[in-house]
């Protein structure tokens, strides 16, 4: 049972007519006069109301459906209702849009104007693209006709560079003064007073069209000539001298033009071929080292001894490590002492670290110990020392950064002096003569470091030139020699010069590591800012295999350049690297103490091969006679 609710406009009871109900349904009515009262809230029963009750929705559905039933009434087969949503649309569109689905007609004679060829003249611009009248107020034969066009207004530049056309050819080139300083014209249009005047009637202008329009007020300039400039200037270009024409430029030795910018001055000093400083038949070249004899038992009373200084104060020790290698520039110590009053005796203080003095076998060094290791247990103690040569004192913590530009020439050797005032040191650089690095000239503001210690402004020096710092072991002596005093390339019976010989007999042991490198037979050595550019070529080697360029500031000097490739070649090709084993002999016994960057000969089997020693470092253990040992690297080449 539903409650119907007439709409008061649908609805008019009048008691002289009847009320017809609608099909199919049943309507009670429960009419009610007076005042309308509000149910309370809680009231249940439904209020007074006209009612509709639908019978059908709660009749029970047929059990077979023939078809598509709406609601709760059987569909029939075909609902005329919905007959053209099931049937296929006509093709015919309405009138208005069968333009849309239609074929587009081949001609749109609507739009054939758009189509047509257009005006070749519009009479509204004809006027800006008139002839220009020519510039030159009088006939001047200067090489420029009266070709000149103008530009369209609309693009703000009046008057063009006009591309130029030459009457005649045969002259040379010239730089012309565009424009003179006290008759440039102005890009501004400056009318005629017969084609503009100006009336003023108290009115308001309006132009006819809404374009620009500019006024200029002022005498026309007259149009000058371009006059000629600088038509001095000529070029002039002769041949360079031919020099090795069959392997590389077919121009020789030259120097560059120097560029624009101050700041760069490089002159390219074209090929050269390194030759070493010696020639083994000159009679002047150092004669080959004393040759250690050949026995069958080697028979050394060792010697050690470890003393403070300077009040020469001896230590207790047991074990002592000392090497050096052809990078470093200080020797390294380490010891073990085995109490707790030599400790006590060599231990940094308040006062700084302290020195010592250690002699093996008549050879001297001295140390500053900078730091130690102590260990101690029940019954037991041990303590270790760590020491480097007094070059140490060149380098943090003990000497202050500091920057420094010369602004005027010196000498690489007297820059590398300099570092060593009021220190101490003495700088051992062998400049001329056989095995050494050549001396070089800084030009002005070409050298300069920037928080720098002396030992690295040295070291620098030493690596731009290809050469090695060496620090003496108990003086304070720096020695800056060539890393290859030979080239490896020479290292052959009757040619190699050496300073050692090892017998077979003399070694301990012997173990070797392959460690080839690339075989460059070139290398290209150049300045950055300043100085030369030399191509280094191994003599006798087309040069085919170059290796990667180097640079540096500091690369000023022909001869330099050349020395810094030398080496730099000489660290290529088939290589191993030979550790030898043998005692230290004393002071006045060949071989000795073997020294970094020295080369050396070693007897095998019969046969002699050479290497440069790389490293050297010495062990003993024992105390005053106990067993001591130097340790050799060597690089041998192949």
């Amino acid at each position: 049972m539903a409650d119907y609710i007439p709409d008061p406009a649908s609805l008019t009871l009048e008691g002289g007519s009847d009320y017809s109900t609608p099909d199919g349904a049943s309507i009670t009515l429960d009419v009610a006069f007076g005042e309308p009262v509000n149910p309370p809230p809680v009231s249940w029963p439904v209020a007074p109301s006209i009612t509709r009750q639908w019978q059908a929705r709660w009749e029970p559905a047929v059990d077979k459906q023939q078809g598509i039933r709406i609601g709760w009434r059987p569909a029939s087969l075909q609902i005329s209702e919905v007959q053209l949503r099931l049937q296929t649309a006509t093709i015919k569109l309405e009138p208005e849009l069968q333009s849309l689905w239609d074929k587009i007609p081949d001609k749109d004679s609507d739009s054939i104007q758009f189509w047509a060829s257009s005006h070749r003249c519009e009479s509204d611009a004809a006027g800006w693209w008139g002839d220009v009248p020519a510039k030159d107020a009088v006939p001047t034969r200067t090489g420029w006709d009266d070709s000149i066009t103008a530009k369209e207004i609309s693009s703000g530049i009046w008057w063009g560079n006009p591309p130029g056309k030459d009457q005649r050819h045969g002259a040379g080139w010239y730089r012309v003064q565009e424009h003179l300083p006290d008759d440039r014209e102005p890009k501004t249009y400056i009318p005629e007073p017969a084609r503009l005047a100006f009336v003023f009637q108290g009115g308001l202008y309006t132009p006819s069209e809404n374009d620009a329009v500019w006024f200029a007020f002022g005498s026309p300039v007259s149009p000058k000539a371009s006059r000629p400039r600088n038509s001095s200037m000529q070029s002039s270009w002769n041949l360079a001298e031919h020099y090795n024409p069959a392997y590389q430029l077919p121009w020789g030795e030259g120097w560059s033009q120097q560029r624009r910018d101050v700041d760069y001055s490089i002159r390219f000093a074209a090929n050269t071929d390194p030759v070493d400083p010696t020639d083994p038949t000159d009679p002047s070249d150092p004669k080959p080292p004393e040759r250690p004899a050949d026995k069958d038992t080697w028979l050394i009373m060792n010697t050690i001894s470890v003393v403070t200084l300077p009040d020469q104060q001896p230590l207790d020790v047991t074990e002592l490590a000392i090497e050096l290698d052809i990078d470093s520039f200080t020797w390294q110590l380490s010891a073990q002492i085995n109490n707790r009053a030599s400790l006590n005796r060599v231990a940094p203080d308040q006062n700084g670290p302290k020195e010592i003095e250690v002699t093996i076998n008549g050879w001297r060094w001295v140390f500053i110990v900078e730091r130690y290791e102590a260990s101690r247990s029940f019954n037991r103690e041990r303590y270790r020392i760590h020491g480097e040569s007094r070059t140490k004192l060149l380098a943090a913590p003990y000497a202050p950064l500091r920057s420094h530009s010369e602004s005027s020439p010196i000498n690489a050797k007297q820059a590398a002096i300099q570092q060593l005032e009021n220190t101490g040191f003495t700088l051992d650089w062998q400049s001329e003569g056989d095995f050494v690095t050549p001396d070089w000239t800084f030009q002005e503001n070409t050298f300069s470091y920037h928080e720098q210690t002396p030992i690295q402004v040295i070291a620098r020096i030493a690596t731009t030139a290809g050469a090695v710092v060496i620090p003496s072991a108990a003086e304070d002596v720096l020695t800056i020699q060539p890393r290859y005093p030979q080239s490896p390339w020479d290292w052959q019976p009757k040619t190699a010069i050496t300073q050692y010989i090892i017998p077979e007999s003399m070694v301990i042991s012997l173990s070797a590591q392959w460690k080839p490198e690339p075989q460059y037979n070139a290398i290209y050595v150049s300045g950055i800012h300043a100085g030369v550019s030399v191509n280094i070529r191994r003599q006798g080697t087309a040069g085919n295999e170059p290796a990667p360029d180097i640079y540096d500031d500091w690369l000023l000097d022909v001869g330099l350049n050349t020395e810094r490739g030398r080496n730099e070649l000489a660290k290529t090709g088939n290589q191993s690297i030979v550790t030898l084993e043998l005692p230290l002999m004393p002071v006045g016994e060949p071989p000795g103490l073997i020294f970094p960057g020295k080369l050396v000969e070693v007897i095998e089997a019969g046969k002699f091969w050479y290497g440069l020693s790389l490293s050297v470092s010495i062990s003993a253990v024992g105390g005053g006679n106990g067993r001591v040992t130097q340790r050799v690297e060597l690089e041998r080449h192949y």
